[in-house]
C-alpha cells in the first residue's frame, strides 16, 4: 500500500463557479426588507450591486478604520428594513492616543448597470448626515469612482423623515451610492442589466480522522471531510 499525507490547506483556495448570467429587469428596485450582512467590508446590498471600499489607513495607533454599516428590519420608510451608514469621517490615534483628523472616505455601495432615471429614499441618522452619488465604472472585478451625479431631493434631509431622492436618466451605468450617517431604503429604476454570478466557496474545512490516507489493493483511497460550503454568489440553496 502506497501512503499519502493529505495537505487540507489547498482547499482554501477552491472555488465552484459555473459563471455569471446577465438578466435585465424593468422596473427594478431594492426594497432593503431581506436581510442585509454588513459583516464583510465590501459586503454587497442585493444580487447584481458592487462595493467600493474605503477607509483610513491608520499612520500611529488603532489600526485601519473603515465605514460602518449595519442593517435595520424596522428604520426603513414605514417601519421596513433599511440600512445604515456610519460616518464617512474617520478619525484616527496619535502615538500619544489623542485623536486626530483622519480623512474624507469614499465608500461606495454600487448599483447594476441602470438605465432611466432612478431614486432612493434617505434619511439621516444624526445631524451630519449627507448622501452623494457618482459615475462609477467596471473592469473586470474591480469599481471605479468617477464624476459626481447632480441629484434632486425632495425637500431636505433631515433626522425625522425619509427623503425622495431622484437620480437624472443615465444609459447604461453603475451609480455609486455614498452615504455617511443615513438610512438608505427602497431604491428605484427604471430598468437595470443584473449581473447574478454562480459561485460557492469552500472554508473551514477538516479532515475526519487521520489526515494520513492509505490506498487498498485497488489503489482507491477513501478521504472523510467536513467543510463549510459559503454562497458566495447568486445560488439558490
Amino acid at each position: 500500500m502506497k501512503r499519502f499525507n493529505f495537505l487540507l490547506a489547498t482547499l482554501l483556495a477552491i472555488v465552484f463557479s459555473n459563471g455569471a448570467k446577465a438578466e435585465v429587469q424593468s422596473p427594478y428596485k431594492v426594497d432593503f426588507n431581506t436581510t442585509i450582512s454588513t459583516s464583510e467590508h465590501d459586503f454587497r446590498v442585493a444580487s447584481g450591486w458592487g462595493h467600493v471600499v474605503d477607509y483610513y489607513k491608520a499612520t500611529w495607533y488603532g489600526g485601519d478604520t473603515y465605514v460602518s454599516y449595519s442593517y435595520s428590519s424596522t428604520s426603513g420608510v414605514d417601519g421596513s428594513g433599511a440600512l445604515k451608514c456610519g460616518s464617512q469621517k474617520s478619525v484616527g490615534m496619535n502615538y500619544y492616543y489623542d485623536e486626530v483628523e483622519g480623512k474624507d472616505t469614499y465608500d461606495l455601495l454600487v448599483t447594476p448597470q441602470i438605465t432611466g432615471t432612478s431614486s432612493i429614499w434617505v434619511k439621516k441618522s444624526s445631524s451630519q448626515g449627507a448622501v452623494k452619488f457618482y459615475k462609477v465604472t467596471k473592469s473586470g472585478t474591480t469599481y471605479t469612482k468617477g464624476d459626481e451625479i447632480s441629484v434632486i431631493i425632495d425637500g431636505e434631509l433631515s433626522t425625522s423623515s425619509f427623503v425622495k431622492v431622484s437620480l437624472p436618466a443615465v444609459e447604461g451605468e453603475y451609480i455609486g451610492i455614498y452615504g455617511s450617517n443615513v438610512y438608505l431604503d427602497d431604491f428605484e429604476a427604471a430598468s437595470a442589466e443584473v449581473e447574478l454570478v454562480k459561485a460557492l466557496k469552500v472554508t473551514n474545512q477538516s479532515a475526519v480522522g487521520s489526515t494520513d490516507v492509505y490506498c487498498n489493493a485497488e489503489r482507491k483511497y477513501t478521504v472523510t471531510i467536513k467543510a463549510t460550503i459559503q454562497n458566495i454568489g447568486d445560488l439558490d440553496i
